[in-house]
């Protein structure tokens, strides 16, 4: 193997163990789509068409996709309708 090879795979990985810092320091919960749907009360349908379209960023392990807890949380909050006022009495 050349030493510029060896050089390219070390800084690779460097960047890999630094970045797994990152994460494990984090203390990013992530949740399983079904899991995230199941969250929400919604259909994992919904979940996949969001990241599809690029509402909420996923994470991919292998060929495993998950979501951030706190992103979910984010979405929804912030894609909430808001709750129309009770009718006022009338006496």
């Amino acid at each position: 193997m050349s030493a510029a090879r060896l050089e390219e795979l070390r800084r690779a990985a460097a960047a890999c163990e630094e970045a797994l810092a990152r994460y494990y320091a984090s203390d990013k919960i992530l949740l399983r789509l079904d899991s995230a749907a199941q969250a929400i009360d919604s259909p994992i349908e919904t979940v996949r068409t969001w990241i599809r379209r690029g509402l909420i960023v996923p994470t991919r392990i292998g060929r495993n996709c998950y979501v951030s807890r706190d992103d979910l949380i984010a979405f929804v909050k912030a894609h909430r309708e808001p709750t129309p006022p009770p009718p006022e009495a009338t006496a």
